[in-house]
């Protein structure tokens, strides 16, 4: 899925996506594609029901205003009543 960060608040006065974004970015995606997708199908919201307690992100550039990210899930585990994406 891709997504385009808000110019208003996902920038800094040097045109540059602020770093603290990339994770909201992140939770942002990662909901709306497992509730639109109905995976695990879940009773409430993704956000209800999960938090993030690990996250390896890599900051390989600055991403331009006007320019989509693209968030890329490998892989989504359900082992017990824990969630692991990847």
């Amino acid at each position: 899925m891709d997504f385009e960060p808000s110019p208003y608040t996902d920038f800094n006065g040097a045109k540059m996506l602020y770093f603290a974004s990339y994770p909201i970015i992140s939770d942002i995606i990662i909901r709306k594609i497992i509730n639109k997708k109905k995976i695990f199908n879940l009773k409430k919201d993704w956000a209800q029901l999960t938090s993030t307690v690990k996250r390896d992100i890599f900051y390989y550039g600055n991403l331009n205003l006007g320019e989509k990210l693209i968030v890329i899930i490998n892989d989504l585990k359900k082992i017990r009543k824990n969630f692991y994406i990847h």
